[in-house]
């Protein structure tokens, strides 16, 4: 058993809830690439934060507006890694081909 920690952050224009929606849509990648690597993965804990900021524009004048930093830390729990000669059979035992 080991504890990992993830970290993620988003920026977006005027909306909060969209900044921690993007934070959370790269935390959630970086769990399903630890739960494809362990069969057990669980965070234990997380935080987040919210804090206004200026993003730049993506348009071609890159104009300076308001908006909205998120960022999510979670420490997961991971165990039993995955091998590539282990097989799920259906009683859940570990067998080796």
């Amino acid at each position: 058993m080991s504890i990992v920690f993830l970290y993620a952050s988003a920026t977006e224009p005027h909306s909060p809830s969209a900044a921690l929606g993007g934070a959370l849509d790269e935390l959630q990648r970086q769990l399903l690439i630890l739960s494809r690597q362990h069969r057990y993965v669980v965070i234990t804990s997380h935080s987040h934060t919210l804090a206004p900021t200026t993003v730049t524009s993506r348009s071609v004048l890159g104009r300076d507006k308001p908006g909205w930093l998120a960022s999510v830390t979670a420490a997961v729990d991971c165990a039993d890694l995955h091998t590539r000669n282990s097989i799920e059979p259906l009683d859940g035992q570990d067998t080796q081909r």
